[in-house]
């Protein structure tokens, strides 16, 4: 929702002051809200972990597509998701579809960028044609570039906001400690996409000016929720948002859709890094994404058997029961459709069901 809300504003400032180069793109805020709401639905039980479980699973099952959340959104608005009974999923416009594919290609293992991130699995080739119809090869379009770089701004800016809430980012430490900025400069710098040569300046003097306006918040005061504290926090989340906002220039027709401010990014880029470092990362989380990772495969290995054994079938979760006989998906596809498809409170009461660690009510269906 954080991301559809920078998005629809992002789309009607350029609709209102840049409308010139927003009639060139056709630039609809509805469409850039749209593929905000949209971008995260295709995201498995337990976050990265689950991606990255599932992707091994069914790619060492037999199919070089793996998992990918991008991808799985795509199948999501297009396949699995139900509306009208003549189209499968949605049935959205090209434009909503082109605009929640933030990776607009199939996945190419011979290619460094198109093995990590992809938009669309090749059993979805059809309805990914029919959304990029007339669009040039791998380029987002405008709108979905709006939607990326408001999901840059929501993880950099909203989700630092809530883990500082929780007191999980040590501002008193990364302010007072230069071994603690150096690892933090180090962590961007590895973790850098296509580094530029000079990324380790650029890092450290994108940190200096992230820790200038947390100093002015005071930000390495413990949070405890009082009024004073919530509106230093809200003027540091306002300022932030305002400041990437107005860091997209909308470019002409032809090129890339969009430039953003190099400084601006590299910022974005750091606090991205705070996430994983201080949350994801986190030590405390190890035995759990341990645990969590166990629960995804072993959801895995009981749902193939289902697939395989008539007899059994009726354990798939019901809503998915219908793609068993779809010979247009491989059987890791539709297992893996099953597990994505499921809340995290599903997946475990699911897994503990057919594990036989928890027998529950013969009332519960646990997943309609």
């Amino acid at each position: 929702m954080k991301v559809a809300q920078i998005g629809l504003r992002l789309a009607q400032w350029l609709c209102r002051d840049h409308s010139e180069l927003a009639r060139l793109h056709s630039i609809d805020p509805n469409v850039v809200e749209a593929a905000g709401l949209a971008h995260d639905i295709g995201h498995p039980p337990f976050g990265h972990v689950g991606e990255h479980v599932l992707d091994e699973l069914v790619s060492n099952h037999g199919d070089r597509d793996g998992f990918e959340g991008n991808a799985q959104t795509f199948r999501v608005l297009t396949k699995l998701a139900v509306r009208v009974p003549d189209h499968d999923g949605l049935n959205l416009t090209r434009a909503t579809l082109a605009a929640s594919m933030k990776y607009p290609w199939h996945r190419d293992l011979s290619d460094a960028k198109k093995q990590k991130k992809w938009s669309a699995y090749a059993c979805d080739a059809q309805a990914f044609q029919f959304a990029r119809s007339g669009l040039p090869d791998d380029k987002q379009t405008a709108e979905a570039a709006l939607m990326d770089w408001a999901d840059d701004i929501a993880y950099s800016v909203h989700d630092i906001e809530d883990f500082h809430r929780a007191n999980l980012i040590p501002w008193a430490l990364i302010f007072s400690s230069a071994t603690e900025k150096a690892e933090i400069v180090a962590n961007v710098v590895g973790s850098w996409w296509n580094a530029p040569k000079d990324a380790k300046q650029r890092a450290e003097r994108a940190l200096d000016r992230i820790l200038g306006i947390a100093r002015v918040a005071e930000l390495d005061r413990i949070y405890d929720g009082s009024k004073e504290h919530r509106v230093q926090l809200r003027w540091w989340t306002s300022e932030l948002i305002s400041r990437y906002l107005l860091a997209l220039t909308l470019n002409a027709p032809g090129g890339d859709p969009v430039t953003i401010d190099e400084m601006r990014r590299d910022e974005v880029i750091v606090l991205k890094r705070f996430t994983w470092r201080y949350v994801i990362e986190r030590p405390s989380l190890a035995a759990q994404q341990f645990g969590l990772g166990r629960v995804i495969e072993e959801l895995f290995a009981d749902l193939m058997s289902a697939l395989e054994n008539p007899k059994v079938a009726q354990i798939l979760p019901m809503r998915y029961r219908h793609l068993a006989n779809d010979k247009a998906f491989s059987q890791p596809r539709i297992v893996a459709d099953c597990i994505a498809g499921l809340s995290e409170p599903e997946a475990l009461a699911l897994h503990h069901r057919l594990r036989g660690v928890s027998l529950g009510t013969l009332l519960n269906p646990i997943v309609r």
